[in-house]
């Protein structure tokens, strides 16, 4: 189950990250201080298992506010949410639950990291290979906890990260399917949440 949330988080993060660092790396500062402070959209999810015949299907809305912190949001097939705030991972149950997540604290200083655009962080964690001929980012785990867990992470899209695939250890993976809000307003009760 932990692995189960902390997939979904870190491949948005990441997601997220590759759209921080690519456009710090592509843009003049004085562009980059002008970068939004809230990326966000949607999301559809499928969860492939190594058992199963048929994906798992979600989706939701994710908000990332470089203040704040990120929340994810699954509206289907069961309302629920995780989220970083101030560094701690947090779940959200679909009755409104919330508890933290044990053993987060060493994802979240690097998805923290990743979330400022430190491609230097990505760099430490993760050995990162262009795809040639398309914009795609295949991403392998440097540190052994790290590839207990995943294989690689594959996000294509460019600046702004279209899908992102995450291959697991064990043989299942992960797809995601983002699409992005321009001039979005993160909801009064998500704010509330992360401060």
């Amino acid at each position: 189950m932990l692995l189960k949330h902390l997939s979904y988080l870190f491949l948005l993060i990441i997601g997220s990250l590759s759209f921080s660092s690519t456009a710090a790396s592509n843009e003049s500062s004085e562009k980059n201080l002008m970068k939004p402070n809230l990326i966000a959209g949607t999301f559809e999810q499928n969860k492939f298992f190594k058992i199963l015949t048929r994906p798992i299907k979600s989706s939701g809305d994710f908000y990332l506010d470089q203040k704040l912190g990120f929340y994810w949001q699954t509206i289907k097939p069961v309302n629920s949410a995780i989220f970083l705030k101030s560094g701690e991972l947090m779940e959200k149950d679909h009755h409104g639950n919330i508890k933290s997540i044990v053993g987060g604290g060493t994802l979240a200083s690097v998805l923290i990291k990743a979330i400022s655009g430190d491609i230097n962080a990505l760099k430490n964690e993760f050995e990162l290979l262009k795809h040639q001929g398309n914009d795609c980012l295949e991403l392998k785990p440097k540190q052994e906890i790290l590839r207990q867990a995943i294989t690689k992470i594959d996000i294509c899209g460019g600046l702004k990260p279209e899908s992102i695939k995450l291959f697991e250890s064990k043989g299942n993976k992960t797809e995601i399917q983002l699409t992005y809000h321009e001039n979005a307003i993160m909801p009064e009760a998500i704010r509330a949440q992360l401060q």
